[in-house]
């Protein structure tokens, strides 16, 4: 009887961490992936930040898109993480619409971690974009990488 009980308290133990890994996994994203009085960021699409030379390729960091309130107001904007030894160094980054039209962009020049300005694009299609230069134990340029488009 008490293996029985020892057993089933065991999988209890089991379960309940799985349910709060996968609740955890679920979240809305952390606060320091928004911009200044934007709160409860969500993602919408990621993608892998690529930097090639000749026929090899690296994966130098992550461009995320979220949507979240901003001082009361529905707004995109785009989130990029750089791995460890690689910053930025002159790295544009905001949102584009269907139109090629490019929104909320921001230049950057130093830092792993940094967002786009917020912007009122959530009624069309949009994506994430990121391009310019970053820093690698010199200066590398990056091609035009977007997101997948939201609609």
């Amino acid at each position: 009887m008490r293996s029985t009980i020892r057993t089933f308290a065991g999988a209890t133990a089991v379960a309940a961490l799985a349910l709060t890994g996968s609740a955890v996994l679920a979240a809305p994203a952390h606060a320091a992936t928004s911009p200044a009085g934007c709160g409860t960021p969500h993602e919408v699409n990621r993608k892998a930040i690529m930097y090639g030379v000749g026929s090899s390729s690296w994966r130098v960091g992550t461009l995320t898109q979220y949507w979240g309130w901003c001082n009361s107001e529905l707004r995109n904007w785009a989130h990029v993480h750089f791995s460890e030894g690689n910053s930025a160094f002159g790295v544009k980054l905001g949102i584009q619409t269907r139109d090629g039209v490019k929104h909320g962009v921001k230049t950057v020049d130093s830092g792993r971690d940094f967002t786009s300005k917020p912007t009122a694009t959530m009624n069309r299609d949009t994506r994430a974009f990121v391009d310019g230069t970053f820093w690698n134990g010199g200066v590398a340029s990056l091609d035009f990488q977007t997101t997948a488009w939201s609609g």
